[in-house]
């Protein structure tokens, strides 16, 4: 599907937002800012629609 300029924009704003991942990621993270979305025309099945575990970190 494709992305208005305007659209585009918004999506480098919401990247840059994020200046600490940018930093170490940048290259990754500016690959989400593209012309247009990947869309599939399947729905998801079911078990793809659970809600994911939270992840519980311990810290030493």
């Amino acid at each position: 599907m494709d992305l208005t300029p305007a659209q585009v924009a918004g999506k480098r704003a919401a990247v840059e937002a994020y200046r600490t991942q940018t930093r170490v990621l940048g290259r990754f993270m500016h690959a989400f800012v593209r012309r247009n979305e990947l869309l599939s025309p399947q729905p998801l099945p079911p078990e793809a629609a659970r809600p994911v575990r939270e992840a519980r970190f311990s810290w030493p």
